[in-house]
């Protein structure tokens, strides 16, 4: 038996605090039902899931490309609040 996980549910944009910036911040990210709600920051480019920040990556251009990506990520987004997943049994 093979037991493949990987990929996202639907594509999310919210605005909820950011510890870094300290402040509201639009932030854009992905629902997966195995692994939680993934967000990243359009303000500064970090990335949680679940409340627990990812670490930083050791290179140069991180927060601009982290950044990029979460832009790309709005752009195609649909709000959280509107979002519902269910874990299959």
């Amino acid at each position: 038996m093979t037991a493949v996980c990987g990929g996202y549910d639907c594509l999310v944009r919210t605005a909820r605090h950011c510890p870094t910036c300290n402040r509201v911040r639009p932030m854009a990210g992905y629902v997966a039902a195995w692994y939680g709600t993934t967000l990243t920051c359009i303000g500064c480019g970090e990335t949680w899931t679940d409340g627990e920040q990812h670490p930083r990556p050791f290179q140069r251009g991180w927060r601009a490309k982290s950044i990029g990506r979460a832009l790309e990520m709005w752009r195609g987004a649909t709000p959280l609040r509107l979002v519902r997943v269910e874990v299959p049994s």
